[in-house]
């Protein structure tokens, strides 16, 4: 499973999403859009969602970092190979 998980680079939440993707040994890029409006627009747009960080698993939302964890206690996944 591939991640994409876009943040900014003054929030914690963001900070501890991506240390939970690294824990677990997933497989993730990381997109500082720290300052692009037009980026987090974007994302808003996409998602409807104006937090941050907001995660994709495999082009699919997630959400922000409580909901990564959730994520990964119901699915039970680990990324390790």
């Amino acid at each position: 499973m591939k991640y994409d998980i876009y943040t900014v680079s003054y929030c914690s939440f963001c900070v501890e999403a991506v240390g939970i993707l690294v824990q677990q040994g997933c497989n993730f890029s990381s997109f500082d859009i720290t300052g692009d409006q037009e980026a987090k627009q974007n994302l808003i747009e996409k998602t409807g969602c104006n937090t941050l960080p907001q995660i994709f698993c495999n082009g699919e939302f997630i959400g922000g970092c409580s909901d990564l964890k959730v994520y990964f206690s119901e699915v039970n996944i680990e990324c390790e190979e």
